[in-house]
């Protein structure tokens, strides 16, 4: 065989085995795009599910404290105006469209609604009733009010002490959130989803799912287990335009692997086949004419067609020669075969490198598109405990100067503060929830909730009964009750109650002391600080083995300029970048001590600088707060 023909083979055979691994790269980058716009629909799935779980239970919340509840039974039989607007009007913190209190005779006795969406009654039918509370006591179902879904609910209304609806209905307690235009469009920041209703009888249009946007429909039931609306959710799919661009670089590497084998065939073609082929037939004719314009080359194939002119003038000698050329020449042949072997490897080991580096490409923007997903749930929940926090405008109508140091260790807080004013009393709460960041940031939306309502139900008793109520509120609603493995989570709580016409103080604490600092004039007239502690009570916001124990309630007179401080562990236990200790609670009461002569804001200030100082590079291991208040 010629070396002309082994040379096209080999390039034949290089065609193949390039055509053949590409076709395998495509099924292989196809399988691959597959699987991951799939689990791209997964998650999405997931994250609508998800939210529709999260708000079904954030209803069901008002529905089991209000249901539970030996005053609502009183009501029920005896209903009465001043009842509903003391306890009733705080409903509106939970976000409801629609209230409705039925007696167990199924009359409707009360049933409020927001007049920006209802202009008359939307009763619920005593079938209804009796059919949604057949086999539980709660229930959860939905209504189609104008061209739109109204979600409801419910609880049985029962003695406090049967959180699991066990007993005989004594009333029903409702409540419902119309599906607005705007709450739709809530749902779609949520989400990051498009949201559109669609009746029963109506069929999706065609080509909703052609890979440019993902497309899931979930079906909502009413009281019956009947079909009343189609719920369709679509969204772009970005993850298609980004697979686009990779297809787009995959076709351009292609072409130039099409230009490289192009160049190479014609520079063999030129530089090797051609001489060959020259030489080739001056060998068999003789005619070294056939090889003149090779011979004045300077290449090895023109050195070659010099030593076959020489040939035939010296033809002994060229014999010799001519033999040891031809074995230079074999030894040249397996070079270049092994080189091109060698070649040919280094492009497959190429092609297996740039297939891996677009997997781990695809990966990382998966990934970073989850962690950026993460990161915006947690900002949203980080702006929504900042809006439950007491605003520095409503503070300050307590004419009195006052300093919040307030530094989360994440983005939300597991640390919070309550303030509330009654008349001319003032209750203010400082309250440390289990853990931090967003498991603590859920804790202290439900404190601070909780907080409200036993104020706004039990103005008249003692800090020390106010947090017993409260501790009873958290222990029902986390069903805590002390078997082992179950939730442990609760909150170290300062609560005072100051009356500022009187001059007397209420204090009780969980775990969380009090501190008062004010002027003491000596017989020499000199005036120096007198440090008073407060502590609190050894036992949580939650169940522990005292939780038959009451809170202890405190009360001590108050005067002009004293300072008040209420604060949570977090900056205590804040550990030191240099000497790796922590801050500790008696250095911070020799701090309180040295400064609260200083003006409110100054005090903020020191405090502030005092903590990064001592911190360091050493990173905030809990959340910070610090309330101060000079009466």
């Amino acid at each position: 065989m010629s070396t002309q023909a082994k040379i096209m083979i080999l390039l034949l055979i290089t065609i193949g085995t390039f055509i053949s691994v590409f076709i395998g790269y495509l099924y292989i980058k196809d399988r691959q795009e597959k699987m991951f716009l799939k689990a791209n629909e997964h998650s999405k799935t997931l994250v609508i599910d998800n939210i529709l779980k999260f708000k079904e239970k954030s209803y069901l919340g008002p529905v089991n404290d209000y249901s539970c509840w030996d005053e609502i039974i009183t009501y029920v039989n005896r209903p009465t105006r001043k009842w509903e607007e003391v306890n009733l009007t705080t409903l509106e913190a939970f976000n409801v469209s629609y209230t409705w209190i039925y007696n167990e005779n199924f009359e409707l006795i009360y049933s409020a609604y927001d007049s920006a969406h209802f202009n008359e009654e939307v009763p619920i039918s005593k079938e209804i009733i009796s059919k949604v509370f057949e086999e539980q006591g709660v229930c959860h179902f939905f209504l189609t009010v104008r061209d739109t879904l109204l979600e409801i609910t419910g609880g049985t209304i029962v003695p406090s002490a049967d959180v699991d609806h066990l007993t005989s209905p004594q009333g029903y307690f409702f409540v419902g959130k119309y599906w607005s235009k705007d709450y739709i469009k809530e749902m779609e920041n949520e989400m990051d989803f498009s949201i559109s209703l669609r009746s029963i009888d109506q069929t999706t249009t065609s080509g909703d799912n052609d890979g440019s946007k993902i497309s899931v429909s979930k079906v909502f039931k009413d009281a019956y287990g009947q079909n009343v609306m189609f719920v369709d959710f679509s969204s772009k799919n970005q993850l298609v335009s980004e697979l686009s661009s990779t297809n787009k670089l995959s076709n351009i590497l292609l072409g130039l692997m099409v230009v490289v084998l192009v160049v190479f065939f014609v520079a063999i073609r030129n530089w090797v086949t051609i001489p060959l082929t020259s030489i080739t037939k001056s060998l068999n004719s003789e005619d070294v004419t056939l090889v003149d314009n090779l011979a004045k080359q300077k290449t090895e194939f023109g050195e070659i067609a010099g030593l076959i002119k020489e040939f035939f003038e010296q033809k002994v000698q060229l014999e010799i020669e001519i033999a040891e050329r031809i074995e230079t020449q074999k030894m040249v042949d397996e070079l270049y075969t092994q080189t091109v072997t060698l070649n040919h490897e280094l492009q497959a080991s190429e092609e297996e490198l740039r297939q891996n580096l677009d997997v781990t490409m695809e990966l990382n923007q998966a990934l970073s598109k989850k962690q950026k997903e993460i990161t915006d749930s947690i900002n949203y929940a980080g702006r929504i405990q900042a809006a439950l926090l007491p605003l520095n405008e409503s503070i300050r109508q307590l004419e009195h100067d006052f300093f919040i140091l307030y530094k989360p260790r994440s983005i939300v807080s597991g640390d919070f503060y309550w303030i509330k004013k009654f008349d001319n009393k003032v209750f203010i709460a400082v309250a440390d929830c289990t853990g931090h960041g967003v498991p603590g940031g859920f804790m202290s939306m439900l404190g601070m909730a909780y907080m409200t309502e036993v104020a706004n139900q039990c103005q008249n008793l003692s800090a020390g009964e106010i947090l017993d109520n409260l501790r009873k509120r958290v222990v029902v609603s986390l069903h805590q009750s002390g078997k082992i493995g179950e939730s442990k989570d609760g909150m170290d709580v300062a609560l005072c109650i100051i009356d500022f016409n009187e001059m007397t103080l209420k204090f009780a604490g969980a775990y969380n002391p009090l501190y008062i600092v004010r002027d003491k004039i000596l017989e020499n007239g000199v005036t120096e600080p007198d440090f008073t502690e407060i502590k609190g009570d050894r036992m949580p916001i939650g169940y522990s083995l005292r939780l038959n124990s009451t809170f202890t309630n405190h009360e001590l007179p108050l005067a002009k300029n004293d300072m008040i401080y209420l604060f949570t562990d977090g900056y205590q236990d804040q550990m030191s970048g240099k000497t790796m200790q922590k801050f500790k609670r008696n250095k911070l009461r020799e701090l309180l001590i040295g400064i609260y002569h200083e003006p409110l804001d100054e005090q903020k200030n020191l405090l502030d600088i005092t903590f990064e100082g001592y911190r360091d590079e050493y990173p905030q291991i809990d959340d910070v707060l610090v309330f101060g208040l000079r009466v």
